[in-house]
């Protein structure tokens, strides 16, 4: 490898380590990306996440109101823990499609299936930790 070729490779790796900082607080900030994860430079100026819950509601079909999941099977639960570790590191950007659709395959009776999701977050405003709630409503409403 030339010289120049060596020069340009650094400085495209300096350029790609300068804009990255900037990538990341974007993420963070409109996905909802953990701060903690990606090479983030700010993860110590907010709390890592340690809880997070969820509930789960559907709608059967012709029904015009959700209702709750009161008792999960064990393989709900195995799909909730998986997709919940996603969701604590990627934010919004962790679609629930394939726990959804393992959810409304569970029951034929089930036209739509939400996903709630709830995660102690730093409010920038006030400096106080939230409660920050997400919703994932499956099949997407056109």
């Amino acid at each position: 490898m030339s010289f120049k070729a060596k020069r340009a490779l650094v400085h495209f790796a300096l350029l790609l380590l300068t804009l990255w900082p900037g990538v990341h607080i974007w993420l963070v900030k409109s996905y909802g990306v953990s701060a903690w994860k990606l090479a983030g430079w700010g993860m110590y100026a907010v709390p890592r996440p340690k809880s997070i819950g969820m509930e789960i509601f559907y709608r059967q079909r012709g029904a015009t109101e959700y209702q709750r999941l009161r008792r999960a099977p064990e393989a709900v639960k195995a799909g909730a823990k998986n997709f919940i570790e996603h969701y604590r590191w990627l934010g919004l950007l962790a679609g629930p499609q394939d726990f959804a659709g393992k959810l409304l395959s569970m029951s034929p009776d089930w036209e739509r299936v939400q996903v709630v999701l709830f995660q102690p977050s730093l409010d920038r405003g006030s400096g106080m930790m939230v409660m920050r709630e997400d919703r994932f409503t499956e099949p997407s409403l056109p």
